[in-house]
């Protein structure tokens, strides 16, 4: 009922060994932990595949959180060089900068591209579709911390608190969608949608505020106790 939980799944079992992941790209270049995680993210995928074929859909599923790891590394990557990557923004011209956005949205769309053409692309393997779609989200990314006009749309308030409620919104919204659309049928689809929509947005704000935002406090406290005990004297 709750289409996002798979996703759950990858990410605590990413976040227990992020420790380690942010060691490794402390101690190495961008270039080394690119490789590294790029061909583990390709090994990963042709375990899954084959443990797939040979009827072992957990020893697939448990592989295959190493393919994804290398989204967090993208991300943190990103973050730990930003300073150059703005640089490296500030040198493009205006038309190098539409076309790079113009690529973004290509790449992360690329998947329902492929499918569109029907037959035997019909079927394209979403996994092989991830390495296509991480340039485009890495691009994106960098417009939407880069590039002014876009910096100060997504500076809106409305824009702000959505980012805020994002992630709650993400886990709650599929189970009410659900609950809108199959179990109150007399609204007719386009109205259980608006309301799921909105009654989404108001539970997302309401578990952002009461239980989101605690817990990222909460474990903020944490982390610096944690820090302060394990500071050099």
């Amino acid at each position: 009922y709750n289409f996002v939980t798979w996703t759950l799944v990858h990410e605590m079992r990413i976040s227990l060994a992020f420790p380690l992941i942010l060691w490794s790209l402390n101690a190495w270049s961008p270039r080394r932990a690119l490789v590294f995680y790029g061909a583990l993210s390709v090994v990963a995928v042709g375990v899954a595949y084959v443990a797939r074929y040979m009827g072992q859909p957990m020893v697939a599923q448990l592989v295959i959180s190493l393919h994804y790891t290398l989204f967090f590394v993208l991300g943190a990557l990103l973050y730990r060089h930003l300073d150059q990557v703005r640089r490296w923004y500030a040198y493009l011209s205006p038309r190098q900068r539409f076309a790079g956005l113009a690529a973004a949205a290509l790449l992360y769309t690329y998947p329902e591209h492929v499918r569109a053409l029907g037959g035997v692309m019909a079927g394209f393997p979403m996994l092989l579709t991830h390495w296509v779609m991480a340039p485009g989200i890495v691009l994106l990314l960098i417009w939407a911390l880069c590039a002014k006009p876009l910096q100060r749309v997504l500076q809106w308030p409305a824009l702000q608190w959505l980012g805020q409620v994002s992630y709650s919104l993400y886990l709650f919204h599929g189970v009410i969608l659900v609950f809108s659309c199959h179990l109150i049928p007399q609204l007719g689809s386009p109205a259980a949608m608006a309301l799921g929509l909105l009654v989404s947005l108001v539970f997302a704000g309401l578990a952002y505020r009461w239980v989101e935002r605690p817990a990222q406090e909460w474990g903020r406290r944490v982390a610096g106790r944690t820090d302060a005990r394990w500071m050099p004297t």
